[in-house]
């Protein structure tokens, strides 16, 4: 048997066009960056505007015939209460304050129900025009709803990158225009790494805020992209907080005895002779540096038994969605049905 190969591929094996690697290629980016954009979701929307139009026009009839039945409830209402007004007290009207109090209770009714009927329709409208992004992203309905979830996870980091940035800008800002000894030129590198520790998660904080307290739902399906962009940011600024707090280390490890007062030599005497103010000054340095290191050993160490104890994958599903709460939305159709 003659095995016939065809560009190097075997006879069964389909080859793509250039053209075709080239499409896809260019849709897998838009669905990174700009999803809304793919044909995958534009058929998503479709479906669910072509499925849902017909329920949302006859809610929409409704509440129509609702808004004008109220109004001619209060049409009549008022005509009763102009009719009582010119007969009282001339003539019994007993009869017309009955009847009038029976359109009372009739124009309540018709306004509450109203009122749902409006809450109702608005709130199926919503789950129409959210229900193509929630299947696309099977987590979020849009901009409000993915804010809302991932600002509690991004507060925490924030937080704290704010607090020690802020403390060690004050520290830093107060010592070098009011020390006399230290290495003052690696202070300075410090201060515009404390503030981008500071400005980058508290910008991101206003603009998370901002989104989740949205009135209404906006389109948006890129969580993905925005995602990536929010753990890069909050990974710089805390590698600027962490290269910041370093530097300060270092420069209490490489302080000299001669600047650390101007009776350095004397203050570094004993009975016994003289004492190496070098190993003294370094002390406290080392001892920074090996409690940080134990620290992000241990950290590290944990996250790597629990990848292996649970598998690299359940592990980061549960760190990633357990954290952000992201937990299924119901359905466009359980919600038609309940």
């Amino acid at each position: 048997m003659v095995n016939t190969l065809i560009d190097g591929k075997p006879p069964g094996e389909r080859v793509e066009p250039e053209s075709e690697q080239s499409s896809n290629f260019q849709e897998r980016l838009r669905q990174f960056f700009v999803p809304t954009t793919t044909r995958k979701y534009i058929e998503l929307k479709e479906k669910y505007e072509s499925q849902y139009e017909s329920k949302l026009k006859s809610m929409q009839k409704n509440v129509e015939t609702l808004r004008k039945l109220y109004k001619d409830a209060l049409e009549e209402r008022q005509k009763l209460l102009d009719e009582i007004e010119e007969h009282h007290p001339k003539v019994d009207t007993s009869a017309l304050i009955k009847k009038y109090l029976e359109h009372v209770d009739i124009t309540r009714k018709l306004r509450i129900h109203l009122e749902e009927m409006e809450e109702d329709r608005k709130s199926f409208k919503e789950h129409v025009e959210t229900g193509a992004t929630l299947e696309f992203t099977k987590q979020f309905k849009g901009l409000r709803d993915w804010a809302q979830k991932i600002s509690p996870v991004v507060d925490y980091i924030s937080t704290a990158l704010v607090i020690l940035s802020t403390a060690g800008a004050g520290l830093v800002y107060s010592t070098i225009f009011s020390a006399s000894r230290g290495n003052i030129g690696l202070m300075c590198f410090t201060f515009p790494l404390f503030t981008v520790g500071f400005l980058v998660p508290a910008i991101i904080q206003v603009i998370l805020k901002w989104a989740a307290r949205l009135s209404h739902e906006i389109v948006f399906a890129s969580q993905k992209f925005w995602k990536v962009v929010i753990i890069i940011f909050m990974s710089f600024a805390s590698a600027a907080v962490m290269i910041a707090i370093t530097i300060l280390n270092a420069t209490i490890f490489f302080l000299e005895p001669e600047s650390s007062s101007p009776q350095g030599a004397d203050a570094g005497q004993d009975p016994g002779g003289e004492l190496d103010m070098t190993n003294v000054l370094q002390v406290p340095g080392i001892i920074a540096f090996a409690l940080s290191g134990v620290i992000f050993m241990l950290l590290a160490v944990a996250f790597v038994l629990c990848a292996f104890a649970r598998g690299p994958k359940r592990f980061m599903n549960s760190l990633i969605h357990g954290h952000l709460g992201m937990r299924p939305h119901k359905s466009l159709g359980e919600y038609i049905h309940a």
